[in-house]
């Protein structure tokens, strides 16, 4: 890519396409130009969907890792030179072949922005606070177990303007984004280090570029040297606790002296047990000590993943056999997070997830004459499914002029991994409270599009239509369930050496217990555990009458769930 243009290398910049992104490409090819003279820098706007399979799912965890890979993917095949990216949304692992410098950053702080103009102490009794951040939501909590945390999601100027609104009391957002966008006067109280601790790497700017190429090699010599040992020692915190670990975690290091003070949290996946460091380290060898100090953190926090099980050092699940019922396509998060905590990880889809044609022109066309004030997923599959087709007719445009509503964090990681930046995002994970949640926001006599399968429940529509809305369904996937088990299945079954099967869907319940009865047998000696009260009121009427239910619904939530009831079932035989 790095071609002579006469002048100089041609260099191509890659960023993903929001104001604040943007805004930072820009600021990188000032540097650029300063350190390459007569070098042609230009921005080149990456989009996920030309880098992804439109046709299939995407589950990335929180949407960690989903707009950076783009990028990368986009850097390693030739088409960018750089890569531009915020330092917090790197996934902790670093690519072979691909070389990772950091900027001097900008304040790492977390800010309070308030119509009240006052400090997050001194808002009203009950404050109503927005972020779509668990870290934040988590440490705001500390400091007022008033709060009621809303989920609040958007670019940086959609946030700011939803803080003045009358339905919340503040927001919580970085200030460095805020600063780069030259708006730091809407910030009401920057919140102190010592209660709001930042997202590892937050403020700094991550600069990637290929490994033994000469562009690449003097781009990283804008890299801070100082600036890269802090930045390394808070993404070991990270590291440490797993790839796709969806815990709440913060880490700030900062130079004091010829020391790294390193402050840092992490909270349980249901926020009920919270634990901090402020710990001084040596500048050699700060990222490992910061790697064992998250490790200590972690034992605190989630116990059962460090083996306080009654058995040395046992993984929280060691000696547990797993089914996981999820179709192939969405299982890999829940089975690689069973298998880190040790379970032995037996896959038995009960649906089959196909594409279902619809009048994906016509659909289109209305979306974008904004024929439609909502568009509504239940599901990542109903995401993929409206999106596939649209792009079949070329009629896919992340720029609806439309609200965009999804029922979970998994589901709205696949829409922003499509470029929709702006996710309305239901804070009880169920279609239940997208309905409540989206009447409070709004959908009152309008007309919204609910893209789902061919057995979807009616609730959200019915619950829709009854606050006056116009709702028009449109099947755009196949759930076909599966008519028998594999055979391995079948005999772990048949000999009693399944301890835990896991639902995610009523209907996976519905099949499975289906497919039990034509075999002859029982739920009896298995554990049931699902992910909401949807799926596990199923549950019961399949025959489980105490399901193991997720505090959550998150995968994390829902290991955490089985590793407390093997905990307490362990309790229970050492008190017999």
């Amino acid at each position: 890519m790095n071609r002579d243009m006469g002048d100089g290398p041609r260099v191509v910049i890659g960023t993903r396409g929001s104001a604040l992104a943007l805004a930072q490409a820009a600021q990188i090819k000032g540097l650029i130009e300063g350190i390459m003279v007569g070098a042609r820098v230009v921005v080149s706007v990456i989009r996920t969907e030309g880098d992804t399979d439109k046709h299939s799912p995407l589950s990335m965890i929180g949407g960690q890792g989903v707009f950076t890979s783009a990028l990368e993917a986009a850097l390693t095949g030739g088409e960018i030179d750089v890569a531009v990216h915020s330092a917090k949304d790197l996934p902790s692992f670093e690519s072979a072949g691909v070389g990772l410098g950091f900027l001097s950053r900008e304040d790492p702080r977390d800010a309070l922005v308030s119509r009240h103009g006052l400090a997050l102490s001194d808002l009203p009794p009950g404050p109503r606070i927005g972020t779509s951040s668990r870290r934040r939501a988590t440490q705001v909590l500390a400091v007022r177990p008033d709060a009621r945390i809303v989920e609040l999601r958007g670019n940086i100027d959609t946030r700011l303007n939803r803080a003045m609104a009358e339905d919340l009391d503040g927001i919580v957002i970085a200030v460095a984004g805020v600063t780069r966008m030259g708006w730091q006067d809407r910030l009401t109280e920057y919140l102190s280090l010592d209660h709001f601790i930042p997202a590892p790497g937050q403020g700094a700017l991550a600069l990637q570029v290929r490994r033994d190429d000469l562009v690449g090699e003097t781009v990283l010599t804008l890299d801070d040297p100082i600036q890269s040992l802090l930045v390394r020692a808070e993404r070991a915190v990270l590291r440490a606790l797993g790839a796709g670990c969806t815990t709440p975690v913060g880490a700030h290091a900062s130079m004091e002296g010829d020391l790294v003070r390193l402050r840092c949290m992490l909270a349980s996946e249901d926020g009920t047990r919270v634990a901090w460091r402020d710990e001084r380290l040596r500048p050699e060898g700060a990222d490992q000590a910061a790697h064992d100090i998250a490790a200590g953190l972690l034992a605190e926090v989630v116990p059962d993943r460090t083996g306080r099980l009654g058995v040395s050092g046992a993984p929280a699940l060691s000696g547990r056999t797993v089914l996981v019922t999820r179709p192939d396509n969405q299982a890999d998060e829940l089975a690689e997070t069973l298998a880190r905590a040790g379970a032995e990880v037996i896959r038995a889809p009960m649906i089959a997830i196909a594409a279902e044609p619809f009048e994906a022109g016509d659909i289109g066309r209305r979306l974008a004459s904004g024929r439609f004030d909502w568009v509504a997923f239940t599901s990542q599959n109903g995401v993929a499914g409206l999106l596939a087709g649209l792009a079949e007719t070329g009629q896919h445009d992340a720029a609806w002029p439309v609200r965009v509503a999804a029922v979970g964090e998994s589901t709205a990681a696949s829409l922003r991994a499509a470029g929709y930046d702006e996710v309305f995002v239901a804070a009880g994970g169920t279609a239940r409270s997208l309905t409540d949640e989206m009447i409070s926001a709004g959908a009152r006599d309008g007309r919204v599009l609910l893209p789902q399968g061919n057995i979807a429940r009616d609730d959200l529509a019915r619950g829709l239509r009854d606050a006056g809305n116009s709702v028009e369904t449109v099947t755009v996937y196949r759930t076909e369930p599966v008519d028998a088990l594999p055979e391995e299945v079948i005999e772990l079954l048949a000999s009693g050496r399944v301890d835990v099967v896991t639902f995610t869907s009523p209907s996976a319940v519905r099949t499975f217990r289906t497919l039990l009865d034509g075999l002859g047998m029982t739920p009896a000696t298995i554990a049931a555990a699902c992910i909401g009260d949807v799926t596990a009121e199923a549950a019961r009427e399949a025959g489980w009458p105490d399901p193991i239910v997720a505090r959550a619904p998150t995968v994390g939530a829902l290991v955490e769930a089985i590793a407390a009831h093997r905990r307490g079932a362990d309790a229970n035989r050492g008190g017999s």
